[in-house]
Protein backbone atom coordinates (compact mmCIF):
# COMPACT_ATOMS: atom_id res chain seq x y z
CA UNK A 1 0.00 0.00 0.00
CA UNK A 2 1.39 3.39 -0.96
CA UNK A 3 2.15 5.67 2.18
CA UNK A 4 1.04 9.44 1.63
CA UNK A 5 3.21 12.08 2.83
CA UNK A 6 0.53 13.18 4.69
CA UNK A 7 -0.88 10.17 6.77
CA UNK A 8 0.14 10.68 10.47
CA UNK A 9 -1.84 7.25 11.26
CA UNK A 10 -3.04 4.30 9.56
CA UNK A 11 -4.10 1.10 10.87
CA UNK A 12 -4.69 -2.63 8.95
CA UNK A 13 -7.44 -5.17 9.37
CA UNK A 14 -7.06 -4.40 13.20
CA UNK A 15 -8.26 -7.19 15.24
CA UNK A 16 -8.53 -7.38 19.03
CA UNK A 17 -9.94 -10.42 21.60
CA UNK A 18 -10.71 -10.77 25.14
CA UNK A 19 -10.47 -14.04 26.57
CA UNK A 20 -12.77 -14.76 29.24
CA UNK A 21 -14.08 -17.75 31.31
CA UNK A 22 -17.56 -17.39 30.50
CA UNK A 23 -19.68 -19.29 28.93
CA UNK A 24 -20.27 -17.45 26.11
CA UNK A 25 -16.81 -17.51 24.92
CA UNK A 26 -14.09 -14.73 24.12
CA UNK A 27 -15.48 -11.00 23.82
CA UNK A 28 -14.24 -9.67 19.94
CA UNK A 29 -13.96 -5.98 20.52
CA UNK A 30 -12.35 -5.24 17.09
CA UNK A 31 -13.50 -7.04 13.80
CA UNK A 32 -10.88 -5.76 11.14
CA UNK A 33 -10.61 -1.74 11.76
CA UNK A 34 -9.14 -0.02 8.94
CA UNK A 35 -8.19 3.73 9.56
CA UNK A 36 -6.19 6.75 8.32
CA UNK A 37 -5.71 10.12 9.90
CA UNK A 38 -4.26 12.66 8.12
CA UNK A 39 -1.54 15.71 9.17
CA UNK A 40 -3.85 18.50 10.05
CA UNK A 41 -7.05 16.64 10.39
CA UNK A 42 -9.65 15.97 13.20
CA UNK A 43 -11.27 12.73 13.35
CA UNK A 44 -13.73 11.52 15.46
CA UNK A 45 -15.37 7.86 16.37
CA UNK A 46 -18.59 7.80 17.35
CA UNK A 47 -20.76 4.81 18.71
CA UNK A 48 -22.56 2.81 21.75
CA UNK A 49 -21.13 2.19 25.06
CA UNK A 50 -19.38 -1.51 23.99
CA UNK A 51 -18.66 -0.72 20.55
CA UNK A 52 -14.96 -0.56 21.17
CA UNK A 53 -13.99 3.02 21.00
CA UNK A 54 -11.38 2.43 24.11
CA UNK A 55 -9.95 -0.70 22.73
CA UNK A 56 -8.96 0.90 19.36
CA UNK A 57 -7.75 3.84 21.37
CA UNK A 58 -5.45 1.96 23.48
CA UNK A 59 -4.13 0.07 20.44
CA UNK A 60 -3.54 2.23 18.20
CA UNK A 61 -1.75 4.09 20.48
CA UNK A 62 0.13 1.18 21.42
CA UNK A 63 -0.83 1.12 25.23
CA UNK A 64 -2.06 -2.48 23.77
CA UNK A 65 -1.13 -5.54 21.68
CA UNK A 66 -4.09 -5.65 19.21
CA UNK A 67 -4.55 -9.34 18.67
CA UNK A 68 -3.85 -9.28 14.90
CA UNK A 69 -3.52 -6.71 11.96
CA UNK A 70 -1.51 -3.52 12.41
CA UNK A 71 -0.80 -0.27 13.46
CA UNK A 72 1.56 2.70 11.37
CA UNK A 73 3.23 6.01 12.67
CA UNK A 74 4.12 7.89 9.29
CA UNK A 75 4.29 4.62 7.64
CA UNK A 76 6.28 3.02 10.48
CA UNK A 77 4.88 -0.50 11.70
CA UNK A 78 4.79 -0.60 15.52
CA UNK A 79 3.90 -4.50 15.45
CA UNK A 80 7.76 -5.33 15.74
CA UNK A 81 9.01 -2.58 17.96
CA UNK A 82 10.87 -3.23 21.05
CA UNK A 83 9.18 -2.20 23.94
CA UNK A 84 11.74 0.93 24.65
CA UNK A 85 11.28 1.71 20.81
CA UNK A 86 7.84 1.77 20.68
CA UNK A 87 8.23 4.23 23.95
CA UNK A 88 10.43 6.63 21.44
CA UNK A 89 8.09 6.65 19.07
CA UNK A 90 5.23 7.54 21.11
CA UNK A 91 6.99 10.29 23.16
CA UNK A 92 7.68 11.87 19.86
CA UNK A 93 4.40 11.09 17.86
CA UNK A 94 1.64 10.45 19.99
CA UNK A 95 0.04 12.35 23.07
CA UNK A 96 -3.31 11.37 24.70
CA UNK A 97 -5.75 13.09 26.44
CA UNK A 98 -8.08 11.52 28.79
CA UNK A 99 -11.82 12.33 30.19
CA UNK A 100 -11.04 12.08 33.43
CA UNK A 101 -7.86 14.51 32.82
CA UNK A 102 -5.74 11.91 35.02
CA UNK A 103 -3.39 14.19 36.30
CA UNK A 104 -1.40 12.97 39.08
CA UNK A 105 -3.16 14.20 42.36
CA UNK A 106 -0.16 14.78 44.17
CA UNK A 107 1.86 17.04 41.42
CA UNK A 108 0.93 20.88 40.93
CA UNK A 109 -0.14 22.00 37.81
CA UNK A 110 3.13 22.74 36.38
CA UNK A 111 4.70 19.69 37.33
CA UNK A 112 1.78 17.35 35.97
CA UNK A 113 2.39 19.46 32.70
CA UNK A 114 6.21 19.68 32.73
CA UNK A 115 6.55 15.57 33.98
CA UNK A 116 6.68 14.01 30.06
CA UNK A 117 9.21 16.23 29.25
CA UNK A 118 11.33 14.66 32.30
CA UNK A 119 11.20 11.00 30.60
CA UNK A 120 12.76 12.73 27.92
CA UNK A 121 15.85 13.51 29.39
CA UNK A 122 14.87 17.45 28.86
CA UNK A 123 16.23 19.19 32.27
CA UNK A 124 14.27 20.02 34.81
CA UNK A 125 14.31 23.92 34.77
CA UNK A 126 13.77 23.96 30.75
CA UNK A 127 10.27 21.63 31.29
CA UNK A 128 8.88 23.68 33.92
CA UNK A 129 10.04 26.80 31.44
CA UNK A 130 8.11 25.13 28.44
CA UNK A 131 5.52 23.85 30.87
CA UNK A 132 4.43 27.51 32.38
CA UNK A 133 4.81 28.78 28.54
CA UNK A 134 2.06 26.45 27.70
CA UNK A 135 -0.18 27.40 30.90
CA UNK A 136 0.12 30.99 29.57
CA UNK A 137 -0.91 29.93 26.34
CA UNK A 138 -3.81 27.88 27.71
CA UNK A 139 -4.84 30.61 30.25
CA UNK A 140 -4.37 28.83 33.11
CA UNK A 141 -0.36 29.95 34.19
CA UNK A 142 -2.22 31.64 37.87
CA UNK A 143 -3.40 27.71 38.72
CA UNK A 144 0.43 26.74 38.18
CA UNK A 145 0.86 25.61 41.71
CA UNK A 146 -2.12 24.31 42.44
CA UNK A 147 -2.94 20.64 42.76
CA UNK A 148 -5.78 19.03 40.97
CA UNK A 149 -8.28 18.62 43.35
CA UNK A 150 -8.10 22.60 43.63
CA UNK A 151 -8.91 23.21 39.95
CA UNK A 152 -11.92 23.15 37.88
CA UNK A 153 -13.02 20.56 35.84
CA UNK A 154 -12.31 22.91 32.54
CA UNK A 155 -8.88 23.99 34.34
CA UNK A 156 -7.98 20.20 34.40
CA UNK A 157 -8.79 19.62 30.85
CA UNK A 158 -6.70 22.23 29.75
CA UNK A 159 -4.34 21.28 32.47
CA UNK A 160 -4.40 17.80 30.19
CA UNK A 161 -4.26 19.44 26.75
CA UNK A 162 -0.74 21.09 27.88
CA UNK A 163 0.59 18.18 28.71
CA UNK A 164 -0.54 16.15 25.79
CA UNK A 165 1.00 19.40 23.86
CA UNK A 166 4.31 19.55 25.05
CA UNK A 167 6.31 16.61 23.62
CA UNK A 168 5.02 18.61 20.55
CA UNK A 169 3.29 15.62 19.20
CA UNK A 170 1.94 14.87 15.61
CA UNK A 171 -1.61 13.19 16.94
CA UNK A 172 -3.61 13.65 19.90
CA UNK A 173 -5.93 10.76 20.62
CA UNK A 174 -8.44 11.97 23.04
CA UNK A 175 -10.78 9.65 24.46
CA UNK A 176 -14.01 11.61 25.55
CA UNK A 177 -12.19 15.16 26.43
CA UNK A 178 -15.22 16.89 27.18
CA UNK A 179 -17.05 14.62 28.98
CA UNK A 180 -16.41 15.41 32.01
CA UNK A 181 -17.00 19.52 31.71
CA UNK A 182 -20.27 21.58 31.05
CA UNK A 183 -21.36 23.26 27.64
CA UNK A 184 -19.94 26.59 27.25
CA UNK A 185 -16.53 24.24 28.50
CA UNK A 186 -16.86 22.20 26.07
CA UNK A 187 -17.24 24.72 23.50
CA UNK A 188 -14.30 26.30 24.77
CA UNK A 189 -12.03 23.55 24.66
CA UNK A 190 -13.13 22.76 20.95
CA UNK A 191 -12.24 26.57 20.47
CA UNK A 192 -8.80 25.65 21.72
CA UNK A 193 -8.18 22.81 19.37
CA UNK A 194 -9.01 24.57 16.68
CA UNK A 195 -6.48 27.35 17.29
CA UNK A 196 -3.75 24.68 18.08
CA UNK A 197 -4.13 22.82 14.52
CA UNK A 198 -3.95 26.14 12.79
CA UNK A 199 -0.94 27.26 14.76
CA UNK A 200 0.93 23.50 15.05
CA UNK A 201 -0.95 21.60 12.54
CA UNK A 202 -1.13 18.47 15.19
CA UNK A 203 -4.07 15.97 14.50
CA UNK A 204 -6.54 14.60 16.68
CA UNK A 205 -8.33 11.00 16.54
CA UNK A 206 -11.15 11.77 19.70
CA UNK A 207 -13.53 9.47 20.58
CA UNK A 208 -16.71 10.66 21.39
CA UNK A 209 -20.63 10.55 22.51
CA UNK A 210 -20.94 14.29 22.23
CA UNK A 211 -22.91 15.51 18.75
CA UNK A 212 -20.78 18.99 18.84
CA UNK A 213 -17.58 17.19 19.08
CA UNK A 214 -18.72 14.77 16.04
CA UNK A 215 -19.81 18.09 14.28
CA UNK A 216 -16.24 19.59 15.02
CA UNK A 217 -14.22 17.03 13.13
CA UNK A 218 -13.60 16.76 9.67
CA UNK A 219 -15.02 13.27 9.63
CA UNK A 220 -16.69 11.02 11.63
CA UNK A 221 -16.78 7.15 12.11
CA UNK A 222 -19.56 5.47 12.97
CA UNK A 223 -18.30 2.31 15.39
CA UNK A 224 -21.14 -0.51 16.06
CA UNK A 225 -19.61 -3.88 17.75
CA UNK A 226 -16.17 -3.44 16.70
CA UNK A 227 -16.66 -2.37 13.00
CA UNK A 228 -17.06 0.74 11.33
CA UNK A 229 -20.30 0.82 9.37
CA UNK A 230 -20.49 4.29 8.23
CA UNK A 231 -18.24 7.68 7.29
CA UNK A 232 -20.20 11.22 7.89
CA UNK A 233 -18.93 14.51 6.65
CA UNK A 234 -18.06 17.64 8.58
CA UNK A 235 -20.88 18.99 10.67
CA UNK A 236 -22.82 15.94 10.75
CA UNK A 237 -26.14 16.07 12.50
CA UNK A 238 -26.15 13.37 15.40
CA UNK A 239 -29.35 13.23 15.83
CA UNK A 240 -30.42 12.27 12.03
CA UNK A 241 -27.20 10.50 11.22
CA UNK A 242 -29.19 8.14 8.46
CA UNK A 243 -29.53 11.10 6.55
CA UNK A 244 -25.59 11.51 6.63
CA UNK A 245 -24.11 8.62 6.44
CA UNK A 246 -22.15 6.46 3.95
CA UNK A 247 -21.97 2.83 4.39
CA UNK A 248 -18.28 0.97 4.92
CA UNK A 249 -17.24 -1.96 2.57
CA UNK A 250 -13.99 -2.83 4.72
CA UNK A 251 -11.12 -4.49 2.95
CA UNK A 252 -11.94 -8.14 2.68
CA UNK A 253 -15.77 -6.86 1.81
CA UNK A 254 -17.74 -7.06 4.91
CA UNK A 255 -20.50 -4.84 5.27
CA UNK A 256 -22.15 -4.27 8.78
CA UNK A 257 -25.37 -2.08 8.27
CA UNK A 258 -26.79 0.14 10.94
CA UNK A 259 -29.27 -1.33 13.15
CA UNK A 260 -31.69 1.64 11.50
CA UNK A 261 -31.06 0.66 8.15
CA UNK A 262 -31.09 -2.82 8.72
CA UNK A 263 -34.91 -2.29 9.78
CA UNK A 264 -35.99 -0.34 7.02
CA UNK A 265 -34.93 -2.78 4.35
CA UNK A 266 -36.56 -5.98 6.62
CA UNK A 267 -34.04 -7.29 8.32
CA UNK A 268 -31.27 -10.06 8.00
CA UNK A 269 -31.72 -12.21 4.57
CA UNK A 270 -30.66 -13.51 1.39
CA UNK A 271 -30.04 -10.62 -1.05
CA UNK A 272 -28.88 -11.16 -4.64
CA UNK A 273 -27.06 -8.16 -6.74
CA UNK A 274 -29.11 -7.22 -9.78
CA UNK A 275 -26.51 -5.24 -10.92
CA UNK A 276 -22.61 -4.99 -9.84
CA UNK A 277 -20.28 -2.51 -11.43
CA UNK A 278 -17.77 -0.26 -10.70
CA UNK A 279 -18.86 2.41 -7.59
CA UNK A 280 -22.55 0.93 -7.94
CA UNK A 281 -23.87 -2.07 -6.47
CA UNK A 282 -27.56 -2.96 -6.35
CA UNK A 283 -29.36 -5.66 -4.26
CA UNK A 284 -32.95 -6.88 -3.55
CA UNK A 285 -34.16 -9.36 -1.33
CA UNK A 286 -34.70 -13.23 -2.36
CA UNK A 287 -38.54 -13.48 -1.48
CA UNK A 288 -37.98 -17.65 -2.03
CA UNK A 289 -37.81 -19.08 1.39
CA UNK A 290 -34.73 -21.09 1.73
CA UNK A 291 -35.13 -24.58 3.03
CA UNK A 292 -31.57 -25.38 5.14
CA UNK A 293 -33.56 -28.87 5.64
CA UNK A 294 -32.04 -29.07 9.09
CA UNK A 295 -32.33 -32.13 10.90
CA UNK A 296 -33.64 -33.34 14.36
CA UNK A 297 -30.02 -34.80 15.07
CA UNK A 298 -28.14 -31.39 14.21
CA UNK A 299 -26.65 -29.60 17.19
CA UNK A 300 -27.74 -25.89 16.26
CA UNK A 301 -25.54 -23.15 18.53
CA UNK A 302 -27.88 -21.01 20.90
CA UNK A 303 -25.16 -18.32 20.81
CA UNK A 304 -23.42 -16.38 18.10
CA UNK A 305 -19.62 -17.61 18.09
CA UNK A 306 -18.19 -13.85 16.99
CA UNK A 307 -20.25 -11.85 19.96
CA UNK A 308 -22.00 -14.14 22.01
CA UNK A 309 -25.41 -12.60 20.86
CA UNK A 310 -28.01 -15.16 21.67
CA UNK A 311 -30.31 -16.06 18.79
CA UNK A 312 -33.97 -15.88 18.73
CA UNK A 313 -35.07 -18.26 16.54
CA UNK A 314 -34.11 -21.46 15.37
CA UNK A 315 -33.96 -21.07 11.76
CA UNK A 316 -32.28 -17.56 11.65
CA UNK A 317 -28.73 -18.30 10.73
CA UNK A 318 -27.23 -14.59 10.59
CA UNK A 319 -26.82 -12.53 14.10
CA UNK A 320 -28.73 -9.76 13.43
CA UNK A 321 -26.04 -7.84 16.21
CA UNK A 322 -22.66 -8.67 14.15
CA UNK A 323 -23.59 -10.16 11.17
CA UNK A 324 -21.34 -13.83 11.76
CA UNK A 325 -22.86 -16.89 10.03
CA UNK A 326 -24.08 -19.13 12.92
Amino acid sequence: MTISENQILRADDLYHVYDTEAVDGNIVALRGIYIEVKRGEVVSVVGPSGSGKSTLMKCLGGLMKSSAGDVFFEGKSISRLTAAELLNLRQHTVSFIFQDSNLLPYMNVLNNVALPLKYMKVSPRQARREAMDLLERLGIKGQAKMLPNQISGGEKQRTAIARALITKPKIILADEPTGSVDPVTSRSILNLFREIIDEVSVSFLIVTHSREVAGFADRSLELVDGRFVAEHGTGIDMSSLADTRKIIIDATGNITLPDEVLSVIGGPGVFETEKVEKDNISITRVTETINDSKTKDEEVALFCPACGNKYEDFDVDTCLKCGALR
